[in-house]
């Protein structure tokens, strides 16, 4: 027979996992507010404008910023690219804006998306969106006459195939804003 002590002493633990579970679920549902509305960065409104104006996910975008500035306007890399996109002022100049405005958070977005956009619209040729987004993505880094060298020597293959043709920085590069987005999409929901 068990002691009373012992029958209260198990309705305390029960109300206790309960009380447990209920904060739990509360936890959980408010948790998907919580993360849905999550700041990747104070530039997010301007990434999100400009991503949308040319069909990419403003994560993506944000996960190449971070690759190429970690979300500073300032920067000027050694090779003279420059702002939050890091730009060159010859890219800037071919596709016809003034190069003294890429320290300019919006000049920066909106052109580097537009950049993205150019080149991923010349890649109708790729097999899957991942590839599609990888060579993009290289190309934009190493430059497109270099990726259309190394597409050459690697038949139009796939990413995989044109990766070992490409400098190691851009090898490096891709996986990197991959990994990046990623995180921004289980962050963001």
């Amino acid at each position: 027979m068990e002691s009373r002590h012992h029958k209260t002493s198990q309705r305390r633990k029960r109300r206790r996992l309960n009380l447990f579970g209920i904060i739990l679920l509360i936890f959980s549902l408010c948790s998907g507010s919580i993360v849905s509305e999550a700041k990747i960065s104070r530039y997010d409104p301007l990434v999100k404008k400009h991503a949308r104006r040319y069909g990419f996910d403003w994560r993506l975008i944000s996960a190449q910023i971070y690759a190429e500035s970690s979300f500073r306007s300032d920067v000027v890399s050694h090779a003279g690219a420059m702002g939050l996109m890091q730009i060159m002022p010859s890219t800037a100049k071919w596709l016809g804006v003034d190069p003294k405005l890429l320290a300019q958070p919006e000049v920066s977005i909106s052109l580097g998306c537009y950049y993205d956009w150019r080149l991923y619209s010349a890649l109708k040729d790729t097999n899957t969106e991942r590839d599609r987004l990888a060579i993009t993505l290289a190309s934009y880094n190493c430059g497109p006459g270099r990726m259309r060298r190394a597409r050459r020597k690697a038949s139009n293959g796939s990413w995989d195939k044109v990766k070992p043709h490409l400098p190691k920085e851009t090898q490096h590069y891709v996986p990197k804003i991959f990994s990046k987005y990623a995180e921004y999409r289980k962050m963001t929901l």
